[in-house]
């Protein structure tokens, strides 16, 4: 049994008000590390790809937070093709509140957990001045470190001095095998959600809640970006006038998405919402389009779909192999011409779809409860 209570420093460039998976996980993460008395503290930006407003320090009993003001709310996306430059606009605010941080208070940490290589690298330089912490990262992301020689030497260079390295999925672990990173390091783990929260609800009651119409609904949850597959759900859109397509979030496509929702009736943007809003729509889906263009590290979206009893229709990449399989959903090439094709089939054949809805709870409460929430405490201690 876990009994010493610690102190955990937390490094990310992302965490709530912005939106996004890894936000969402981190809230949860840090909810539970409170519940089990832990003391942590999180460094991070405010928001860099949402206009959410954000108190640049926040306290909540055991857990501080301390967000650095940056610039450029845009400058993120833009450089999503562009990793170098992604990386040097994410790494010098966070390095100095990190240090300033760490002189202070170094004595006090027992535990380091970075998210992504930016807080990796800066975990790198603080242990290079302060030993003896134990050092943790999660990856977020596939890089397909195996096809890019000078990425995976550094990669490795970042990851040696990590006592333990979390991968949401075996292909990413399998990315950082082709690196060369130590195998003996990588744990595959899994995400969860509160399935208090993400729960079966009548769906009729759902729809009157939040005010939607009682007719066939696709849903999409996540940063409106074109890389998340926002275009290719709104292609299937424009030929399934007789279905509802909601989109919750915010992002740079939000503008064109408002444009076509004048003229597309159908199309209908909602915002960011809060978690506890955002289950009623899954509740008031008949499914949940996840149809990204990219492979995807985790997709966190499909835990809270399948914890509601809402099946989901994913592309075939990165992680979502592993976590969906044909009781609970569908896998298909994530284009406009599939996605109309297999929404129009589960809109006339009501009984497909409602085989699959039975058994997403039980699916989702055998594979992604608060149980491995454990797995990255106990990666806190010697």
């Amino acid at each position: 049994m876990i009994r010493k209570k610690l102190n955990i420093l937390i490094l990310s460039p992302f965490f709530s008000p912005n939106t996004g998976g890894v936000e969402t996980h981190l809230d949860d993460l840090c909810a539970y590390l409170v519940k089990r008395n832990h003391k942590v503290a999180v460094i991070t930006y405010k928001p860099l790809t949402t206009k959410a407003a954000a108190k640049i320090f926040e306290r909540k009993g055991n857990l501080k937070i301390y967000r650095v003001p940056w610039f450029g709310k845009t400058l993120f996306h833009r450089f999503e093709e562009h990793p170098v430059f992604q990386f040097l606009y994410l790494t010098p605010g966070l390095f100095l509140a990190s240090l300033l941080y760490f002189i202070k208070n170094h004595e006090r940490i027992d535990a380091v957990h970075a998210h992504g290589f930016t807080a990796a690298l800066i975990t790198n330089w603080l242990n290079s001045l302060y030993h003896g912490k134990r050092l943790i990262v999660s990856m977020h992301a596939i890089y397909r470190l195996g096809e890019k020689t000078y990425l995976a030497l550094i990669c490795r260079q970042i990851l040696k001095s990590f006592h333990r390295i979390f991968c949401l999925a075996e292909v990413s672990r399998q990315d950082l095998i082709a690196a060369k990173v130590q195998a003996n390091k990588l744990n595959v783990y899994v995400q969860w959600v509160d399935q208090s929260n993400f729960r079966p609800r009548d769906k009729s009651k759902a729809r009157q809640k939040i005010g939607l119409a009682n007719k066939f609904t696709v849903l999409f949850v996540g940063r409106l970006i074109t890389k998340k597959g926002v275009n290719v759900l709104a292609a299937a859109a424009k030929k399934l006038p007789r279905v509802n397509f909601i989109f919750v979030g915010d992002g740079p496509w939000q503008t064109k998405g408002r444009k076509l929702a004048i003229k597309y009736k159908n199309i209908i943007l909602v915002g960011r919402q809060s978690p506890n809003k955002v289950a009623y729509y899954y509740n008031a889906a008949d499914i949940t389009a996840v149809p990204s263009q990219y492979p995807e590290g985790f997709a966190r979206v499909v835990l809270e779909s399948l914890s509601s009893g809402t099946p989901v229709l994913a592309a075939s990449n990165g992680c979502l192999p592993e976590m969906i399989t044909d009781q609970v959903g569908r896998l298909i090439e994530p284009d406009s011409l599939n996605y109309y094709k297999q929404i129009k089939l589960f809109q006339k054949n009501p009984d497909k779809l409602q085989a699959l809805a039975k058994n997403c709870r039980p699916y989702a409460e055998n594979r992604f409860s608060q149980k491995h929430a454990l797995t990255i405490e106990k990666s806190y201690y010697w």
